[in-house]
């Protein structure tokens, strides 16, 4: 099969443009990050424009995921090339440790990106998309089951959480979310069942349509807007925004194509205003919000200040090259064998053995001890993880990985024409989203237990369907 001219490009030009600029940074003691920016700029524009196939839209999930590793790996960078920024990470870095931090960042996704343009090769021309209704596997009926079985055990789990969350936040602000007592083993039960709660979703979703199927198709809608506006109001803007992009791609998937412009204005509403003015307000307990609305526009340009924020993740790149190897040693893979021990439950009591060995963890336990100690964190990065597990060398291999079974898992839903499958992309994609400023500890879960384990699912309902109409059917042809 002939290879895609933007495959070509990517491989050899994007790429050995991006090691030649290092190798000579490194071998003139470059200290500038002028040029290293333009071209990571350069880099964000090429990515962007080649991430989707053709005949498909930019609205999908591989490049949404691009959007978002690019803004919290790199915003501050495109900040400092546009002339917004005097600094990047606000200066607490050696500028040597700056430049070292791009380049792993732009080496880290133009390697995620080729994974993804080989799935995109493997998945090429011979395979179109089919038509749904020779391919579909279950039923639209059956997707609703499994839709109102999962809301059935998420809705007063996650009720309850919800409630709780929302007291915690009135008496100690947004922060005290990440204060509570951690429960495990049974304990943790209403946890794990209110992640049911979008999968339910979506799933409902995918059973839905225009014609005569609108109630569920209403309770969907009515179910993510108010878990939306209860997360927002939080301040817990990844929980809020995660579940609604996955809920709006299959919506535009499956029910109704929809407009570009409305789609593109609200992403940038909520982007640019709500996010910042979130950030600005959720440690507040008594606050007058039309005050604040006016003081935070006097304050600052809310677009800079998200880009600042967001960016600001890159910290913890920066921080683990500084770090490793000098003072902890590659993982060697490790980090990315215990995410994937979170597919087993833990039942026997204590704290599941992963969540001990959280990068995340001990980075903030390892830069600021105090901050660890009352709960808080910087969050991580899947290039920093990359880069923990496999040093320079490894950690493009370990990214081309990555973006090769994203790409390929997205790419097999949308050319089988299964609505499930899409749905099921769709529940994860509610997660993924994360990793671009979190590890694979954090995905692996949600992965199999809210993503595939109810794709599997349908076919016992299939199954039980069958075996229900066979019995009316005898049942009849007795009578």
């Amino acid at each position: 099969m002939r290879l895609s001219i933007k495959f070509v490009i990517h491989i050899l030009i994007v790429i050995p443009l991006i090691l030649l600029s290092y190798a000579i940074y490194e071998s003139w003691f470059i200290t500038s990050s002028s040029f290293v920016s333009l071209l990571f700029l350069a880099l964000c524009i090429w990515l962007l424009i080649t991430s989707k196939i053709e005949r498909t839209s930019y609205f999908n999930p591989y490049t949404l995921f691009l959007v978002a590793a690019i803004l919290f790996n790199g915003g501050q960078v495109l900040l400092y090339a546009l002339g917004l920024n005097d600094f990047i990470l606000g200066g607490k870095f050696q500028q040597e440790t700056i430049n070292q931090t791009i380049f792993l960042v732009m080496v880290g996704l133009s390697f995620f990106h080729l994974g993804g343009l080989l799935s995109e090769h493997h998945y090429n021309k011979t395979d179109k998309i089919v038509n749904q209704k020779e391919k579909e596997k279950f039923s639209d009926f059956e997707l609703r089951v499994m839709g109102w079985l999962l809301l059935s055990i998420s809705i007063i789990p996650t009720f309850i959480l919800l409630k709780n969350s929302i007291e915690a936040v009135q008496q100690g602000g947004y922060f005290s979310l990440y204060q509570q007592e951690k429960v495990t083993s049974f304990k943790a039960a209403s946890s794990v069942l209110s992640d049911f709660l979008i999968p339910g979703t979506l799933f409902l979703l995918g059973g839905s349509n225009l014609k005569n199927k609108k109630i569920p198709l209403i309770i969907s809608f009515i179910l993510i807007i108010i878990y939306t506006f209860i997360q927002f109001m939080l301040g817990s803007r990844s929980s809020a925004i995660m579940p609604l992009i996955a809920y709006l791609w299959l919506f535009d998937m499956k029910i109704k194509k929809i407009p570009r412009l409305p789609l593109l204005s609200a992403g940038a509403i909520i982007l640019f205003i709500i996010f910042p003015f979130i950030g600005f307000i959720r440690n507040s307990t008594e606050l007058n919000l039309l005050d604040a609305f006016r003081e935070f526009f006097m304050v600052q340009n809310p677009a800079i200040a998200i880009l600042n924020e967001m960016g600001g993740s890159m910290s913890t790149v920066a921080y683990t090259i500084e770090l490793i190897p000098n003072i902890k040693n590659f993982e060697f893979g490790m980090s990315y064998i215990y995410g994937l021990s979170t597919i087993l439950p833990n039942i026997f009591g204590g704290i599941h053995p992963a969540a001990t060995k959280k990068l995340a963890d001990w980075l903030v336990s390892t830069i600021d001890p105090s901050f660890a100690s009352i709960g808080g964190g910087y969050g991580y990065s899947f290039i920093a993880e990359a880069y923990a597990n496999f040093g320079w060398l490894g950690s493009p291999l370990a990214l081309l990985i990555i973006g090769y079974l994203y790409r390929s898992f997205i790419l097999k839903a949308q050319i089988s024409g299964e609505t499930a499958k899409l749905v099921m992309v769709s529940s994860f994609l509610a997660y993924f989203f994360f990793f671009a400023r979190g590890e694979s500890i954090s995905q692996f879960r949600p992965l199999i237990w809210y993503s595939i384990i109810p794709y599997l699912g349908l076919y016992l309902i299939k199954d039980i369907c069958m075996m229900y109409n066979k019995k009316i059917n005898r049942l009849v042809s007795t009578k």
